[in-house]
């Protein structure tokens, strides 16, 4: 029987969390501010993850126009299609002052959208639509369950996958083992593989583990009142393994 650590999204998804606050340390985001803003005064980044089953963990940063985060403390409500969100800053994320409102909401079909809302203490509300973007992963070179011989030093362990043909679009990948040992791997364009290097599975013990490749495919989302909408959809595909 796998472990808690092993369903769906757990690991994966804080390896996630540690990327993105890793992405916002290296860009030098600055301080996390409470100042009642108008949305022209901030600007808007949102990601929604997609494991094409169950839920959707989504999650909406709003910043100032010198990228320092905002938390709203006036009474300012957000909410991803009906469901309120909360503002959650993990210590590092404290730490360089990075925060978003977060939740998991019901996955929506091809073609549908999630509806984000933001309003403001006064009542006024402002919406952001961010559409599905239907480009699911299949792994083309590892079956589920499958035997994977644990990387050496001084080798490389690729995966394959069905290329998507979108632009703006990167891969992130993770491997673990059940000791949590991890490595991971980034590709800047959907090329059909994507590699991790040997070495940094030296630590890994043969048993049961995961293979996690997401998919993230960024827009910019115009006719919104904000200075500024980023949305990035990731699709997101988990494999179990057996390392050995």
């Amino acid at each position: 029987m796998r472990t808690a650590a092993y369903q769906r999204g757990g690991r994966p998804l804080l390896l996630a969390g540690a990327l993105i606050a890793l992405t916002a340390l290296l860009a030098n985001c600055g301080q996390t501010i409470t100042d009642s803003l108008t949305p022209a005064q901030m600007q808007v980044s949102i990601d929604v993850k997609d494991y094409h089953q169950g839920t959707a963990p989504i999650a909406i940063r709003f910043a100032d126009l010198q990228d320092n985060t905002i938390e709203f403390v006036h009474g300012e409500t957000v909410t991803c299609d009906g469901t309120y969100l909360k503002y959650d800053s993990a210590f590092i994320a404290r730490w360089i002052g990075y925060g978003s409102y977060v939740g998991d909401v019901q996955r929506h079909a091809p073609g549908e959208s999630y509806g984000f809302k933001y309003t403001a203490a006064q009542g006024a509300s402002e919406t952001i639509a961010v559409p599905v973007v239907d480009a699911p992963i299949t792994i083309t070179n590892i079956a589920s369950d499958g035997t994977v011989g644990i990387p050496t030093a001084g080798s490389s362990f690729i995966i394959t996958y069905g290329v998507s043909g979108l632009a703006n679009t990167i891969l992130y990948a993770t491997a673990t083992d059940s000791r949590s040992h991890t490595a991971l791997a980034l590709a800047f364009n959907d090329s059909g593989s994507i590699s991790f290097k040997g070495a940094d599975f030296s630590q890994f013990a043969p048993g049961p583990g995961l293979i996690t490749v997401s998919r993230v495919t960024t827009t910019s989302i115009s006719g919104t009142p904000f200075s500024k909408v980023t949305a990035s959809y990731e699709n997101i595909v988990t494999l179990p393994v057996m390392w050995q």
